[in-house]
């Protein structure tokens, strides 16, 4: 088995039914190894479209998604989605074709060695989570099946994996070892019931929906209809619940919603899952924004929580989905003032 099959194994093995590609010469042994194993291949015009559609594609299904490019021009063609991927936390993998170990330049002094060579993960590293230069065929292959993981683990967001060209018609020892993935990060203590608490004593609560929210919408969506509390979204979580419910006020933000702007500016408590509460969604006068507010931050991304640009009172280190599983059964829907009207 050569390098290219190993790969095309470890995506069957990892449940991957469709790769987004534009073909070229690095990556032609790759997308036949793929095709054979039965693995769809959807072919775009550019490679920033088949980017761009495993954006999509992770959005729908929360999988992590593969996208394959060749080397040089099809690399740089993939750079915007993978960056668009990286701040919008979409788990994407970009297997991106390569010349021959044999062919790199390494530390010579010139600009290129082999043909269309690029470096690839020098450009790619400042907008993934993680970039792998593998340098024999088996770490080839663990490499992919390390990024699909890793790329959906945590806060999401592209991983990029190096595919010289001699690696991928390597030969593949089948009874090596694959990596010990990366571990999660530990989440930070907190306690859903001082939490729950501040919630419930609060006159006029609101949920300020973010892009790291919309792997729960369903328990989102409980929540809201048990508790009545309303809630606003972020750019990218608009539709995290039906814009016809009584409890949506619209869009936040600058490019946002009057409503949805006053919603926010009248909450004594704004629940934040998932949100980076940046420029856009607060303006520049944070003081303001935050002014008669107790806020509860929920987000998996420690360097966002450590790094707010808004005064957190209750920072929940840790997914949406596990703050709702632990705070949402405390909270209950029996005040009046939040009483859900969606049954």
């Amino acid at each position: 088995m050569n390098g290219a099959e190993a790969i095309a194994d470890v995506l069957k093995d990892e449940g991957v039914e469709h790769v987004f590609s534009h073909a070229g010469g690095t990556i032609s042994l790759l997308l036949d190894a793929i095709h054979k194993a039965g693995i769809r291949v959807f072919v775009f015009r550019n490679e920033a479209g088949a980017g761009h559609a495993a954006q999509a594609a992770f959005r729908v299904t929360q999988h992590a998604q593969v996208v394959i490019v060749t080397s040089g021009p099809g690399a740089t063609n993939l750079v915007t989605p993978v960056a668009d991927a990286y701040y919008d936390s979409d788990a994407i993998v970009a297997l991106v074709g390569q010349v021959g170990t044999d062919s790199m330049k390494g530390n010579m002094d010139v600009r290129q060695r082999g043909f269309q060579e690029t470096p690839t993960l020098d450009i790619m590293r400042p907008v993934t989570k993680r970039v792998y230069g593998p340098l024999n065929p088996i770490v080839l292959r663990d490499s992919v099946r390390q990024a699909l993981a890793y790329s959906a683990s945590e806060r999401p967001g592209p991983c990029v994996v190096d595919c010289p060209m001699d690696l991928q018609r390597g030969e593949v020892d089948d009874g090596a070892n694959y990596l010990v993935s990366p571990a999660i990060a530990d989440v930070a203590a907190w306690d859903a019931e001082e939490v729950a608490a501040a919630i419930m004593v609060a006159s006029n609560p609101l949920i300020v929906a973010g892009r790291g929210a919309l792997s729960s919408y369903k328990e989102v969506r409980t929540f809201v209809g048990k508790t009545g509390i309303p809630l606003v979204a972020s750019l990218p979580a608009v539709g995290i619940i039906p814009t016809d419910w009584p409890h949506y006020k619209g869009m936040l933000g600058h490019t946002g919603h009057e409503r949805a702007n006053a919603v926010v500016r009248d909450a004594d408590c704004i629940i934040s899952l998932g949100a980076r509460l940046d420029l856009r969604q607060t303006g520049t006068l944070t003081d303001e924004w935050e002014k008669g507010k107790t806020i509860i931050r929920v987000d998996i991304d420690k360097g966002e929580m450590e790094n707010s640009r808004i005064r957190v009172d209750y920072p929940c280190q840790c997914s949406v989905f596990e703050w709702l599983r632990e705070v949402a059964p405390l909270v209950n829907g029996d005040n009046d003032k939040r009483k859900g009207i969606y049954k």
